[in-house]
């Protein structure tokens, strides 16, 4: 319809409504679409898993929960792996290792989805749906 008489405000709040049902649609397709590639070995979850996936390339799509966020330590001679705990030895300090596997995802062509916290509490608040079996 017409709208060039309405008021901004219920224009917005319709729009915002109408907005958030779409997001929330397609965060419950990439949640299936996860669950549904755990047989076939086309999800992966938990950091770091994640972050080994994300570093080869193969990510179709990553899905993160908004405020998860973990402190990661990476050996500098090998940037595949990460540990949740200090090592022994040289290492360096990520952070935010969620922030910088989103960046990666980025980089090398895959999709970042970010869902409400606990949707993925079965994934470990953080997953990953691969291009190709791991």
């Amino acid at each position: 319809g017409n709208y060039d008489h309405d008021a901004v405000h219920p224009l917005a709040e319709t729009a915002w409504t109408k907005m958030n049902e779409f997001i929330k649609s397609h965060q419950q397709e990439f949640l299936k679409q996860l669950q549904e590639g755990v047989g076939s070995k086309l999800t992966v979850d938990g950091i770091r898993d994640v972050w080994k996936m994300a570093k080869q390339g193969n990510t179709l799509t990553l899905v993160v929960e908004k405020d998860y966020q973990v402190t990661a330590y990476q050996d500098p001679e090998d940037d595949s792996k990460i540990l949740i705990g200090p090592p022994t030895g040289n290492y360096e300090i990520i952070t935010d290792a969620v922030d910088r596997i989103m960046f990666i995802v980025k980089e090398k062509g895959g999709n970042v989805v970010i869902v409400e916290n606990d949707e993925l509490a079965n994934f470990n608040h953080i997953a990953m749906r691969l291009r190709y079996p791991a």
